[in-house]
């Protein structure tokens, strides 16, 4: 089964699950392909930074390593003081605005009460064009799409794809 194959089967099983009879069988499938795909997926990157590879292209396929650092507050009421203190409320959403932590991270060096989590994401961009193709649309339908289409994970940039593809 190739990835974009197992992309798009974790794609349709989860648009499904609320069928009645199916919802059990199909979350247990969800669950296997996920599982396999995440020993796939750290096997390869083991081996890419064993071997101080970041890409890789292949005929069939391609894939990069990224990582990119997220903000997590570790104490909010001195966070909230150190806020109204400098005047930097950028840093506020929902949660700690990742650019605005990103950015005040290249400029000051760190920012005061919020650790620094780097986390590492493995990019396949050659199989989203593939599932898109295996549903039926042809190839500059999909390359448009996916121009256009959000997502750090293959699923992710499909669903959007799909998304742009079905309001067209």
């Amino acid at each position: 089964m190739t990835d974009a194959q197992l992309a798009l089967l974790l794609f349709l099983a989860s648009a499904h699950v609320g069928r009645h009879g199916q919802s059990e069988e199909l979350q247990r499938l969800i669950k296997e392909v996920e599982g396999e795909y995440s020993e796939a997926e750290e096997a390869l990157m083991e081996r890419l930074a064993k071997e101080n590879i970041d890409a890789s292209r292949g005929k069939l396929a391609s894939c990069s390593i990224s990582s990119s650092v997220t903000a997590s507050v570790t104490d909010w009421d001195a966070f909230n003081a150190f806020i109204k203190k400098t005047g930097n409320f950028q840093l506020y959403q929902r949660r700690v605005s990742d650019p605005a932590f990103r950015e005040m991270l290249e400029l000051k060096g760190k920012v005061d009460h919020i650790a620094s989590l780097t986390g590492v994401n493995l990019s396949d961009e050659s199989q989203a064009p593939e599932a898109l193709l295996s549903l039926g649309y042809n190839p500059p339908q999909a390359k448009e799409a996916l121009k256009v289409a959000k997502g750090d994970t293959l699923q992710e940039k499909v669903r959007s794809a799909l998304q742009i593809l079905g309001k067209r």
